[in-house]
């Protein structure tokens, strides 16, 4: 009686030891797969050009153009309030002379 329940607990002990090793497995596999899956989202694969390398490049370009973009209009901009400044103190030395 006493071997048996030791056959027991071993035949469930053995079980759950299986079932844990084909869990692991399969967590394994699934890892497995979404490496692979991030790999090819990151590179783009066969298309390079949707990979997300390729696309944040780009994306830095693009920001880069506004940065220049942003300091030629900030160049316009004093330019422009400049010359009003000027406008405006020919306009009021203008009055004071006449």
């Amino acid at each position: 009686m006493q071997i048996e329940r030791q056959l027991e607990q071993l035949t469930a002990m053995v079980s759950d030891i299986k079932r844990d090793q084909a869990l692991t497995a399969k967590d394994s596999a699934d890892t497995k797969t979404d490496v692979q899956k991030l790999c090819r989202i990151i590179t783009g694969e066969s298309e390079p050009e949707r990979g997300l390398v390729l696309r944040l490049r780009a994306l830095e370009q693009g920001v880069d153009g506004l940065r220049q973009d942003h300091q030629a209009i900030r160049h316009w901009a004093w330019s422009a309030i400049g010359s009003a400044i000027v406008g405006v103190g020919a306009f009021v030395w203008q009055r004071i002379i006449s």
